[in-house]
């Protein structure tokens, strides 16, 4: 037997062991007499019911001159051939999905289910993305069906399934108040009073939702540094999403500024407006961005007030007594100076006490899907 060269069509080893017996005279028991095996084990390999295990290929090897590796090869090419290729036919489909979609993650949030077949997995998909087939590429949708593909291409499809979360939860949610950017104006003049102390942030969404704006808070998805975004559902309805990735008083109010910021210069009508790592100075950074982060700035801390209390004790200075003061002097929460001190001089271990979390009274009262829960919308 040419031991380079395996039969077309895959034939179990055992058929081949009893022809290469037949060719050497020799029968099932001197075999088993050769390489001390029952004959009844020699037996039932031949007649298909045992397979060559690598002990096995190697004894046959010494004994007939073939090699180990040929005997291996028929017995895994007629197992494989036994295997019914069309039940495995959705693996390299499953496959794709994962690596196309963060479905893990959008399964365990409830966002869609697996179900029991492929068939209905990929139905979940195409619903959530509303994709008529799953090789279309998913579009956001903004300002009444205005489509932007090439948008898409810019963003991530975690950050887009997230986006398309964000999207549908504040497509049910209402407003109290109609938008107007005078009504945001009085919001935003409202909001500066709730400064003092995380716990007032609990007023948010009712202050928001009086000046038509939908305020939505949807956890992040892992490998994504998504602060917030701002979107359209239609010209007079602005949605803020944010992920509270960092849970502290001075990234609250700062990120929810500059979104606000954003609504006021209409930005985002045209395409959502993603923002990672909000408040970071970078080089080739929009001008919309450049406004809302020094909007966000001054809202935190009065800009004017802040370059006067670093003239006076020096920026790199960090004493709690004087920044509480300061703090309380102006009427905010320790933690907003801090947070635009730390921006200043990069020195971010500084007084970290002071950057209290708010998620926990943000979260009671507004529309939010994460953190152990899916979909509390602030009537629950």
């Amino acid at each position: 037997m040419n031991t380079q060269i395996l039969p077309a069509q895959p034939i179990h080893a055992g058929q081949v062991l009893k022809a290469e017996l037949a060719a050497r005279n020799l029968t099932q028991a001197d075999l088993a007499e050769i390489i001390q095996r029952p004959a009844k084990t020699i037996n039932q390999i031949i007649t298909g019911k045992l397979g060559i295990t690598p002990d096995t290929a190697m004894q046959l090897s010494q004994a007939l001159g073939i090699s180990a590796e040929t005997w291996l090869n028929l017995q895994s090419r007629f197992q494989l051939s036994m295997l019914e290729a069309d039940k495995y036919q959705d693996i390299p489909l499953r496959a794709a999905l994962y690596q196309n979609y963060p479905v893990k993650e959008m399964v365990r949030r409830g966002w869609i289910t697996a179900g029991k077949t492929f068939e209905e997995l990929e139905s979940a998909v195409k619903n959530f993305f509303n994709l008529e087939t799953i090789n279309q590429t998913p579009q956001f949708q903004f300002c009444a069906k205005q489509n932007v593909a090439a948008y898409q291409q810019t963003i991530s499809t975690t950050n887009l399934a997230w986006l398309f979360k964000v999207r549908q939860l504040a497509a049910e949610q209402l407003t109290t108040g109609k938008f107007s950017n005078a009504a945001v104006k009085k919001a935003i003049d409202e909001l500066s009073g709730l400064l003092r102390s995380a716990e007032e942030v609990r007023h948010v969404p009712k202050i928001l939702s009086a000046c038509g704006v939908r305020l939505i808070f949807v956890e992040s998805l892992p490998n994504s540094k998504l602060d917030a975004a701002c979107f359209w559902l239609d010209n007079q309805k602005p949605v803020i999403g944010m992920t509270l990735r960092y849970d502290r008083i001075d990234n609250f109010w700062f990120t929810l500024r500059h979104e606000l910021e954003h609504i006021l210069n209409g930005d985002g009508k045209n395409q959502a407006v993603i923002d990672e790592d909000i408040g970071i100075q970078i080089d080739g950074l929009p001008e919309s961005e450049h406004l809302a982060n020094k909007a966000a700035a001054d809202f935190c801390v009065p800009a004017a007030k802040l370059d006067s209390y670093i003239v006076r004790v020096g920026a790199y200075i960090f004493s709690e007594r004087k920044i509480i003061a300061f703090a309380g002097v102006n009427e905010i929460h320790p933690g907003l100076v801090v947070g635009q001190l730390h921006n200043r001089t990069g020195k971010y271990q500084q007084l970290r006490k002071h950057l209290v979390p708010v998620r926990n009274f943000i979260l009671n009262g507004s529309t939010y899907d994460g953190w152990g829960f899916a979909n509390r919308s602030n009537d629950e």
